[in-house]
């Protein structure tokens, strides 16, 4: 997931869960998106109100986490592990991923939910 700035950014987020709640046809990009947000449900209150949202400053001072940054983490480690099962001719499951493909480090413990 490519953005140029954070207006784009956050409306994607706001798209998607616009059309979710609609149950309107979702891209494949959206549909990752989708599952990040339904996997952080103590975020959906800043989608409601995306007119207050889309300005709204998260300060690392105040101790408030971005959401939206958090839920773009999440997507860009989905991405990459999607990419790098296609590179080496893999399905795209990150669990076929670490299964079959060894940590670089071997003290490398792995969250295998």
């Amino acid at each position: 997931m490519f953005v140029r700035n954070r207006q784009s950014s956050r409306g994607l987020f706001f798209d998607v869960w616009r059309k979710y709640n609609v149950n309107a046809q979702l891209e494949p990009l959206e549909q990752l998106v989708l599952g990040v947000i339904l996997e952080h449900p103590e975020y959906h209150h800043f989608l409601h109100d995306d007119a207050n949202t889309m300005e709204l400053e998260f300060d690392p001072g105040s101790g408030k986490t971005n959401p939206f940054l958090h839920m773009g983490m999440h997507i860009a480690v989905k991405e990459d592990r999607k990419n790098r099962c296609r590179r080496i001719g893999l399905p795209g499951s990150e669990k076929y991923f670490y299964h079959y493909v060894k940590p670089v480090r071997s003290n490398t413990k792995l969250n295998m939910k």
